[in-house]
């Protein structure tokens, strides 16, 4: 026989959740709140009258994340995707004017950059995006149309993987 040494709850959920991506299954009692939610909703079918879409982890907000949105295998990543997070709110909310397409390029880059170099980080991100251009008040505002342009640069490069692409 094999066994597997699990040493922490932390460690145990995470490979729960892997072997239950992998398998196929939507079970909503695996992962994140966000990655939860996203079942319960797929589960659904993506009844659009469903209260979950109304869930404030699936709509926008002006306060940071303090934990990711998907499940990350390490606690670097983990720190990584809330700069990521950070990041998305920067090129979302500055305005693009002259003096400011260098910052969002370079904004951009550096998003993108670190999702090149840690792939596990591209479903996050584009979740994050997601949720940042869901339900947003003010009208006249740039935020939703630039968040939607930095998530088409993601796709551009790499589209998020099962059950995230559902959501575009």
């Amino acid at each position: 026989p094999t066994y597997l040494l699990i040493g922490s709850k932390h460690e145990k959920d995470m490979w729960l959740y892997h072997l239950t991506v992998a398998a196929g299954s939507t079970s909503v009692n695996v992962g994140s709140e966000f990655e939860q939610l996203i079942c319960k909703l797929l589960n659904m079918e993506g009844d659009t009258t469903s209260q979950i879409w109304r869930h404030p982890t699936l709509c926008h907000s002006k306060e940071g994340i303090t934990s990711p949105l998907t499940t990350l295998p390490s606690e670097a990543l983990q720190t990584e995707a809330i700069k990521l997070f950070k990041t998305c709110q920067l090129f979302i909310n500055a305005a693009v004017d002259s003096p400011a397409i260098d910052y969002h390029v370079s904004l951009a880059q550096s998003a993108l950059q670190i999702c090149l170099t840690h792939p596990e980080l591209q479903n996050e991100i584009c979740c994050q995006l997601i949720k940042q251009t869901r339900r947003r008040h003010p009208h006249n505002q740039a935020g939703p149309i630039q968040g939607l342009q930095l998530l088409a640069l993601c796709i551009g490069l790499f589209l998020p993987q099962h059950p995230f692409l559902w959501l575009l």
